[in-house]
């Protein structure tokens, strides 16, 4: 068979707008790959490895739960075939490298800086934010570094965090020539004094962390390791964003190789981003594409595309399940209720592509119209943002009015200039940081100021969450009568997002204690302020977001099984974290599935509303009226 990008490449990347497809698409291609599916590939020298890098799983739930398949630790072996599943569970797999590594990063602090060892420590026990795209990294790194031919599909989170891998990486590169520039310090002093360097346990680590991260830049960048396929739906709003994707990875250097157009019934108009694309069309289904056999037509339609051919004979499937329980009329009550007694803030949340954007927009715009003496802003805190998609305008970082509202105002958070301006202020506070203790003895002025400005050139993994989390409190305190409403990233990233006050704040504890201890607060002021303000907003959010009587997470959710399966696990999460979630959306439902009915049985507490599917997207401000109505 004639060699392709997608045939030649070890990482076979989906990727693609929250609720697209990806992970079936991702599990129906790993099956296809390890010949476990009802089509054949040409090469079966691979074993294969189906990769999820989403915080909010759903390999395993588009797999089945089915008796192949077995639970081994945080894997999943199909048996008698070479697939095996890795749902990526990342703060464990920072614990575990912590747990390996911080005798030789605690030793790197030391020897490179004039902390001391309460110091060093102490910032070795916080969290992090953006773990779960530091730890993806390093595991892309990790799986490029093993022998053998072992070919891996990856089931890509969407589409704003997907491509933060690449910022990691980039602030990757930057902290590991920051850490070799502290050993370097170290170097030269040995040198200095002993006229000799013997190269240590540290100099290993590091050159062996440095072939990690160039494994992982590999499996991202490199032409013949790595093929990223785009997946949509024919779909205004989801084609948009596929578009803007596939130009970002195109600058990047990383052009898109393949797009896989779910649910296709006709051939849509694409955008000229996407036209020239190698193009799989996968049909709407007349039953879940979930499990073996419910995959099979997917990966029959991805066959032509990963160099596969049908098996001689039919597919056969099983009978269909029972017709599901249609939903009532009286039960039809759109978002109507979501405009009573609207908490000041709510969060829209659930998994990808289950309409959490246009309904955010929908209520903003319904309790503009409810309540037209009180101010209310719609924010998207997805660094994918598609709300003015929605609205039909173009949206940014300031606070947009939406078109005919008086009282309705918009934003799409823009990390990028927040970290632009954060830039600036590093740089003229390392320089009175510098000043201030020059004559001292504390500082190498080569060394010292290499180190600060390599650490100052990092982009922080998590900014987003951070800038939201800030973000939210200045919007409500500038209007003590305003509300906000929300419109999350999916699921595992709205939980970081829930959980990022408590990462800042120990962040923020830690480096005052810092300036205080070093008396470099009196000299800092700024950055002294700047701290004690990040503190006071992120413990107000933290307040806030327990608070039943301010705050909400509305879950949206359709059904269909794998997103009830991750709608039950948010539910379950949101309970644990003790943040108020009392109503439960179903989106685009004509039907309600049995599972869906059970699953509101185990949640009495929660009030169910239905939205229908319509025949056209809802876009624009007439659709979105409509919809408030």
């Amino acid at each position: 068979m004639p060699s392709s990008p997608i045939a030649d490449a070890r990482f076979l990347f989906f990727g693609g707008k929250g609720g697209a497809g990806k992970t079936t698409c991702a599990a129906a291609a790993a099956l296809v790959e390890s010949g476990s599916a009802e089509v054949r590939v040409q090469r079966s020298a691979f074993s294969v490895l189906a990769l999820s890098l989403d915080p909010a799983h759903s390999l395993r739930d588009v797999l089945g739960q089915n008796p192949e398949l077995k639970t081994l630790n945080s894997k999943l072996r199909v048996q008698n075939s070479e697939l095996t599943i890795l749902e990526l569970d990342a703060p464990s797999e920072f614990r575990a490298f912590m747990d390996r590594h911080r005798e030789e990063l605690r030793t790197i602090a030391d020897r490179g800086t004039y902390f001391d060892d309460e110091d060093i420590q102490g910032f070795l026990d916080l969290s992090l934010p953006g773990l779960d795209e530091i730890m993806g990294l390093l595991k892309l790194g990790e799986l490029a570094r093993e022998s053998g031919q072992r070919r891996v599909v990856v089931d890509l989170p969407p589409t704003g965090h997907a491509l933060r891998l690449f910022d990691v990486s980039t602030a990757f590169d930057q902290l590991v020539e920051a850490l070799e520039l502290m050993q370097g310090k170290h170097r030269f002093a040995v040198s200095s004094l002993t006229r000799r360097y013997a190269e240590d346990a540290i100099d290993r680590f590091l050159d062996d962390l440095r072939a990690s991260c160039q494994a992982a830049r590999d499996a991202l960048f490199a032409s013949g390791v790595s093929a990223f396929v785009l997946v949509a739906r024919p779909e205004p709003m989801v084609l948009a964003e596929t578009a803007r994707y596939a130009v970002r990875l195109r600058e990047l250097g990383v052009p898109p190789v393949a797009l896989v157009l779910n649910l296709a019934e006709a051939a849509p108009e694409l955008p000229p981003e996407l036209c020239r694309l190698p193009l799989a069309a996968v049909p709407r289904l007349a039953r879940p594409p979930v499990g073996r056999e419910g995959l099979a037509p997917v990966a029959a339609a991805l066959g032509p595309l990963l160099g596969a051919a049908p098996k001689k004979g039919r597919v056969r499937g099983r009978r269909l399940p029972a017709s599901p329980t249609a939903v009532g009329e009286e039960q039809r009550g759109g978002i109507r209720l979501l405009l009573e007694q609207p908490r000041r803030l709510m969060i829209f949340g659930g998994k990808g592509g289950v309409g959490k954007t246009t309904l955010a927009a929908a209520t903003a715009l319904g309790l503009a119209r409810s309540v037209p003496d009180r101010s209310v802003v719609v924010v998207s805190i997805d660094p994918a943002h598609s709300l003015g998609d929605s609205f039909g305008q173009r949206l940014g970082d300031e606070p947009q009015p939406i078109k005919s509202t008086s009282n309705l105002l918009a934003i799409e958070l823009d990390p990028e200039q927040h970290w632009r301006e954060f830039k600036e202020h590093w740089a003229a506070e390392a320089e009175q940081m510098f000043q201030g203790l020059s004559g001292s003895g504390h500082l190498d002025p080569v060394y010292d100021r290499q180190i600060a400005a390599r650490l100052g050139a990092i982009r922080p993994p998590g900014l987003d969450e951070v800038q939201a989390a800030t973000s939210v409190i200045d919007l409500l305190d500038q209007d003590p009568a305003r509300l906000v409403v929300v419109d999350s990233a999916p699921t595992g990233h709205l939980l970081r997002f829930l959980e990022s006050p408590g990462v800042v704040l120990g962040w923020a504890k830690e480096l005052m204690r810092m300036l205080v201890k070093y008396g470099l607060a009196s000299q800092l002021k700024r950055l002294s302020e700047d701290l004690l303000d990040l503190s006071r907003k992120t413990r107000r959010l933290d307040a806030l977001l327990h608070d039943r009587d301010m705050c909400e997470v509305v879950v949206v959710a359709m059904a269909e099984a794998p997103v009830i399966a991750e709608t039950e696990r948010l539910i379950l999460r949101l309970r644990a974290m003790q943040v108020p979630v009392r109503r439960l959306v179903w989106n685009q439902a004509e039907r309600q599935t049995q599972e869906a009915q059970a699953l509101e049985k185990r949640h009495p507490e929660l009030q169910i509303l239905h939205v229908q599917r319509r025949g056209e997207p809802i876009q624009g401000l007439m659709a979105l009226e409509e919809l408030a109505a």
